[in-house]
């Protein structure tokens, strides 16, 4: 899949202490609305509970998302299950991403962000 550069995406981001330009992105414990955040288009860095759990909220509310993820953790099944989505979020999950449900969020990876920075219409990625 693309990832937009320099498009005025808004950023979620599952961790932030590893990211170089994390300043720009917005944590997901920080959002009280999904309904009322403002952006139509989201970049999620992160694809494991938060990750999901963000581009579940921002799909039920008609906000398009593309998740950015080292790992595709919503394909996983193992024994180990701090390596793969808990059931309640898998379903959530499956729900949005439906033929039949619009937006739905598109799941990327394995993809490894590096770094954010501020561009003149948006942000690089």
């Amino acid at each position: 899949g693309n990832i937009p550069r320099g498009k005025n995406y808004r950023g979620a981001v599952e961790e932030t202490d590893f990211l170089i330009g994390a300043e720009h992105c917005l944590h997901n414990s920080q959002v009280r609305s999904w309904t009322e955040i403002p952006g139509d288009e989201f970049l999620i860095i992160g694809g494991y509970e938060s990750g999901v759990d963000a581009c579940v909220n921002l799909a039920r509310a008609g906000k398009r998302s593309q998740v950015l993820a080292s790992t595709p953790c919503w394909n996983t099944i193992t024994a180990d299950p701090s390596a793969e989505l808990a059931p309640y979020t898998a379903a959530r999950l499956r729900d949005v991403t439906k033929d039949s449900f619009s937006p739905r969020p598109q799941l990327l990876a394995p993809i490894r962000v590096l770094m954010v920075e501020k561009a003149e219409d948006g942000y690089t990625v």
